[in-house]
């Protein structure tokens, strides 16, 4: 006949999950051949009498105490995590689920505990942690959005950038279908129905669309998509990644690529010119000696001849110097030479030389200066070439009317003006006009002479002085060219 003390006993020896017996004060009483051998003890090793604290790490004795208070008062506590320590000292994970044993009057008279070793468990637990840790870590990293949908197309996981690139919050998120971030814009959902379709047909798509975000704005971006199956059912994985920068570069580098093209053209335009404009002065200057040293002409005609063969090598001369700035201030050999002006007398100067421009030309030509001399610090030869320029300028595009020029003080600056009744330039034109190789017309059969280069010349020199040049025109107007200069440098 089987008792229940047999049954028991057979219980006991064979669990595969170690059992401790002890009495209320946590002292052994009886211990499973499978505790034993958790514990590190022979089968034969007598542990009758230990308390059952020589089987916890002593950091942890306290809450084995905790634990049988919690059983003396008819609580068992469920299960427990410990450290064990087996006969060697050695520490393991250790889990121990615990009752209280009643007498026959219903005392408890003693506590079983039943321990495992979770070792292992708590290896692999902290190793898939771990590796959740590093995905979650890689997940968050990502440059790009990243997004899970379900089979319904509802999204269920996704990243920080996700939102930070939406401008949804999680809660806002969590309600997203995958095509609503394309509403209002049926080409982007057309390309990512496609795109979609493509992920579960062929394993992987790929699209570029507008993703809408919170505040209405469009953001370029390009999605992969793969689809995976996750307990049987669909689903669909992939990232997007913005593309506003790629896109502003690709935009970069087109009006790069424009610029460059135009310069080209510029600069071919430009050394047309001034081929066509060094040949026009030199061939004037051959023909015309060959017409003095021809016998037959007269002392007046050889005079004249003279006088033409002066202006055109003065021409020329100012050709080439303009060539000869240009290449000095773009390879940045140019210098300023700084020493005390008379203004008075440089406008004087310049004035005097610009008087045959205009009795050629038949307009009138005025020089507007205060009636006190004003001494200023400052490089006299960029300047006069400064006004020399914008006064040539002025006096090229002027057929009637007149030519006006002069300077006042105001505070620490001086205040140049060039103004003249000309032709005037085209508004698109206006902030194109000081840059080199450039001209309000650049066909070699305009009806003007010139290299193109005077304007450029004129604002690299203002600059190097310390000040700042500014035209106004319009066509049949006018132009004003205007330039600050300090009144004294502190440079020497």
């Amino acid at each position: 006949m089987i008792n229940d003390a047999s049954i028991n006993l057979s219980i006991l020896e064979a669990s595969p999950d170690g059992i401790v017996i002890t009495d209320i004060n946590g002292i052994i009483v009886k211990t499973s051949p499978s505790a034993m051998k958790m514990f590190g003890y022979s089968e034969s090793a007598n542990v009758a009498g230990w308390s059952i604290l020589k089987f916890i790490s002593s950091d942890e004795h306290k809450l084995v105490y905790q634990c049988m208070e919690l059983m003396l008062s008819g609580d068992n506590g469920g299960a427990k995590e410990y450290i064990g320590v087996r006969e060697d000292g050695n520490l393991f994970n250790l889990e121990i689920n615990n009752n209280s044993i009643k007498g026959e009057e219903n005392e408890i008279v003693g506590f079983i505990f039943i321990t495992r070793d979770i070792t292992e468990k708590k290896r692999v637990a902290e190793s898939v942690e771990r590796e959740n840790s590093l995905m979650d870590a890689i997940f968050e990293s990502v440059p790009g959005m990243i997004y899970l949908y379900d089979s319904e197309g509802k999204l269920i996981r996704w990243n920080k950038k996700h939102q930070h690139l939406t401008g949804y919050t999680k809660e806002e998120i969590d309600k997203k279908y995958v095509m609503d971030w394309f509403e209002g814009d049926p080409e982007s959902a057309k390309k990512i129905s496609e795109g979609i379709k493509q992920a579960f047909e062929v394993g992987f798509g790929e699209v570029e669309a507008f993703l809408k975000t919170k505040d209405g704005n469009r953001i370029p971006m390009y999605f992969t998509a793969s689809g995976v199956d996750i307990d049987g059912k669909p689903h669909l994985a992939g990232i997007g990644v913005d593309l506003t920068d790629q896109k502003e570069r690709e935009n970069e580098l087109i009006i790069a690529k424009e610029r460059a093209q135009e310069a080209d053209r510029l600069k071919t335009a430009f050394l047309q010119n001034i081929s066509h404009e060094v040949r026009t002065p030199l061939n004037s200057i051959l023909g015309f000696l060959e017409l003095i040293d021809d016998s037959e002409t007269d002392e007046e005609s050889r005079k004249s001849y003279i006088k033409i063969i002066s202006m055109s090598s003065k021409r020329l001369l100012n050709i080439i110097s303009d060539i000869i700035s240009i290449s000095s201030l773009q390879t940045g050999q140019e210098r300023c030479r700084y020493s005390e002006v008379s203004l008075h007398s440089l406008f004087n100067n310049v004035y005097e030389n610009f008087q045959i421009f205009a009795q050629e030309k038949k307009i009138s030509f005025r020089m507007e200066i205060p009636p006190e001399d004003l001494i200023i610090k400052t490089d006299e030869s960029k300047m006069i070439r400064v006004l020399s320029n914008l006064l040539s300028n002025a006096f090229k595009f002027t057929e009637k009317g007149e030519v006006t020029f002069g300077y006042n003080s105001a505070g620490t600056n001086l205040n140049c003006c060039i103004k003249d009744t000309g032709q005037g330039i085209k508004e698109e034109q206006l902030q194109d006009i000081f840059k080199v190789f450039t001209q309000g017309d650049i066909n070699l059969n305009r009806s003007y002479e010139g290299s193109g280069l005077g304007l450029s010349i004129a604002k690299a020199y203002v600059n190097m002085l310390g000040g700042e040049i500014k035209v106004k025109s319009a066509i049949g107007e006018g132009s004003q060219f205007c330039f600050t200069l300090p009144l004294n440098s502190d440079k020497t």
